[in-house]
């Protein structure tokens, strides 16, 4: 677990909150205007906020509890990451540009934290 944002930055899989926004900037910037693209990004969302539902509660979990809900967590991880790529493959083929996805990689780790940063602004969008 880590104790600051300072100690995760330190890791080596780590998106810093001001890569994650910009990435998110793009992302929202130019799908915009294509309502397809939007519905692709608002399934996004909806993966990414259940995922990071189950991932906020994991450090509070027991082990046994966490061996119950490890196959659902992965499940909602994997969800994330293939809506992150049907959305990137739907830009790149309406030339929406997807260098976002380029730099977000193809790191599970990472793909998990953006998702966290992506329901945080949409949290905060919300108030």
């Amino acid at each position: 677990m880590y104790t600051t944002y300072k100690e995760y930055l330190k890791q080596e899989t780590s998106l810093p909150f001001e890569e994650a926004m910009q990435i998110w900037n793009q992302i929202a910037e130019r799908g915009e205007a294509d309502a397809a693209c939007r519905e692709l990004i608002d399934r996004f969302l909806k993966c990414a906020v259940d995922y990071v539902r189950i991932r906020n509660g994991w450090n509070q979990k027991s082990l046994a509890e966490k061996g119950q809900a490890d196959a659902e967590r992965t499940r909602c991880h994997n969800l994330v990451i293939s809506a992150k790529n049907k959305l990137s493959v739907y830009m790149y083929e309406h030339k929406l540009g997807n260098d976002w996805d380029d730099w977000l990689g193809e790191e599970r780790k990472r793909i998990g934290d953006f998702a966290c940063y992506v329901v945080l602004l949409q949290g905060l969008e919300a108030r």
